[in-house]
This record gives C-alpha cells, sequence and structure tokens, in this order.
C-alpha cells in the first residue's frame, strides 16, 4: 500500500485467496479484470457511434429517396395543394365557369 500511495505501479503475483482485502487492487487478477471491462466498454460505445452513424445514413437516404420520388418538391401537407374530398361538389363546370354553392351556372 505504501509504494502505491507513492505512485509506483505494483502487481502482486501468487495466489490471490492469500491476499488481503486491501490489496485486491493490486493482484494481477483484478487488474487484468479491470483492463478487460475497459476494453469491453470501448467496444461496446464503438458499436453504438457505428450505430448512430448507420442510423443517420440511412434517415438521409430515405430522405433523399422521397425527393427523389416527389420529383423534389416537398409533400402536400401543408395548407398548399389541399385535395378535396371525394364527393364534393366542383366549383366550376366542364367549360371552367365558376358556379355558386347551389350548383347553378
Amino acid at each position: 500500500v505504501g509504494l502505491m500511495n507513492a505512485g509506483v505501479k505494483v502487481v502482486r503475483l501468487g495466489r490471490p485467496e492469500k491476499v488481503r482485502a486491501h490489496l485486491d487492487e493490486c493482484t494481477l487478477e483484478s487488474q487484468l479484470r479491470v483492463e478487460k471491462e475497459k476494453v469491453a466498454k470501448e467496444e461496446m460505445q464503438k458499436a453504438h457511434e457505428e450505430a448512430q452513424k448507420w442510423a443517420e445514413n440511412e434517415r438521409k437516404k430515405a430522405e433523399k429517396d422521397a425527393k427523389h420520388r416527389d420529383g423534389g418538391r416537398r409533400s402536400r401537407s401543408g395548407s398548399h395543394g389541399k385535395r378535396r374530398r371525394a364527393g364534393s361538389r366542383s366549383r366550376s363546370d366542364s367549360l371552367g365557369r365558376r358556379r355558386n354553392r347551389g350548383g347553378e351556372a
């Protein structure tokens, strides 16, 4: 413990069952376990970042495909380009003349 407090990197070799509790972090087994956990955490973080990049690329690809299908136009969900419901009365006759709501020419 004294060497550890002085900043010396210490590794205890030998039978782990004979190690006192306060020296457990100095054992080779303990240091290997910590290193494996660190590597596993880094791999998980890398996999997560790759999954986020993949999802972002898929989203961009879907947006590009949607623009291509629409011919570069925006969707018709806004106030412009609203469609009338099926069965609604036409507001102009076959010659393009406006009709009033009563249906008379």
